[in-house]
């Protein structure tokens, strides 16, 4: 009972061939060790690469928002740079802070519309895992599907979060992402594999409603 419980099906497929691999391959076996510092890093480049595309999205269309956006750089010509100096609005050292990131495309106003959109996108998802598990409960005695039904109970439990918790998962990860980008070998880094998992379940409808929010504000546009 196949379900995609985000866009970013990439992510969803690693997780799932993870869990595959590990069938066959043994826990003392130093490629199991990587897998997680793997994942962070796919998971936080996913995150980044879709949500600037959908900030350049917005930049460029219609042309009449680039002067007043290039207010926030130096270079005011230099519109090309706001997703990533936008980007770096996200706080991740001493402490876990995404305000900055808001203040730089209206503050209250924009974390607002990020705040409902997830507040969609996660009851949506939720609505739909648990018509999942319904489903299994109904054929359990049918099949054996405990690990099916494992699979989208912990997710769903990693869904029932309040927005400013998956803000933290998100800022989390980049912070994480972080560590392992400066020193794929960095003892800092100590996060298992399911660990990373249970962050990028709890950040999905986050990162999924910042791109929405972008796309809408272009459409408005």
């Amino acid at each position: 009972m196949a379900f995609e419980v985000s866009k970013y099906q990439d992510i969803n497929k690693t997780i799932d061939e993870y869990y595959t691999d590990v069938k066959t391959i043994k826990f003392e076996r130093k490629i199991i060790e990587y897998y997680p510092r793997t994942l962070i890093l796919l998971v936080a480049s996913k995150y980044e690469s879709s949500i600037k595309d959908k900030i350049n999205a917005f930049l460029y269309h219609p042309k009449s928002l680039w002067q007043s956006l290039a207010n926030n750089v130096k270079n005011k010509g230099d519109i090309d740079k706001l997703p990533e100096i936008a980007f770096k609005r996200f706080y991740t050292n001493p402490s876990l802070d995404a305000s900055q990131f808001y203040n730089f495309w209206g503050g209250i106003t924009f974390r607002d519309k990020v705040k409902t959109r997830f507040e969609f996108l996660n009851n949506e998802i939720i609505s739909q895992i648990e018509e999942i598990l319904r489903k299994l409960e109904d054929i359990s005695s049918l099949k054996n599907i405990d690990k099916e039904f494992e699979k989208y109970d912990a997710i769903n439990d990693c869904l029932k979060i309040n927005f400013d918790d998956a803000e933290q998962s998100f800022l989390e990860i980049k912070k994480q992402r972080n560590c392992v980008a400066h020193n794929f070998l960095s003892t800092e880094f100590s996060s298992t594999f399911e660990i990373v998992v249970e962050l990028y379940y709890k950040s999905m409808s986050y990162a999924m409603a910042l791109e929405d929010v972008f796309y809408d504000m272009t459409e408005e546009d």
